[in-house]
């Protein structure tokens, strides 16, 4: 009988080797860039918006921007606002560096806009970007702060 529960335990030990030996089932580990791309993707709405534009922060208020895996984006319900995040409705985005933060959008158009100080957590996103001020030559920055739609 002693022998058999050597046997036993010996066959359990190997079986445990084999089984943390194996590979993820699920692929290989997911890179910084993979982590980065999920806490990105979902959609967004406008929480509060800083500039000195001149315009009421309440115009920002219905804005949505829904960020998807694929590297698209959609923007919606910014009306006629000076400085919505995007220049278009829809688009491309990506990262532009490996501390993932700061995005473009549009990338070699001419409605591309680089987002920088891009900051997301399970709760929030805030970015910045180089907007139209009172007049249309003044450059200011813009900064947006969501929060998950729901």
């Amino acid at each position: 009988m002693n022998k058999l529960s050597k046997v036993a335990s010996l066959l359990s030990l190997m079986f445990l080797i084999i089984l943390t030996g194996c590979p993820d089932p699920k692929g290989k580990e997911k890179s910084d860039e993979d982590i980065a791309k999920e806490k990105l993707s979902r959609s967004w709405k406008v929480s509060s918006v800083e500039s000195d534009s001149g315009e009421d922060e309440a115009d920002y208020q219905n804005g949505t921007i829904t960020v998807a895996l694929d590297g698209t984006y959609t923007i919606a319900n910014f009306g006629s606002v000076k400085n919505p995040p995007a220049k278009k409705t829809s688009g491309n985005w990506k990262f532009t560096n490996t501390s993932f933060n700061e995005v473009i959008l549009d990338e070699g158009t001419a409605e591309a806009r680089t987002l920088t100080g891009v900051s997301v957590t399970e709760s929030t996103l805030s970015f910045s970007f180089t907007g139209v001020g009172l007049k249309p030559a003044d450059e200011i920055t813009v900064t947006y702060n969501l929060v998950p739609a729901q």
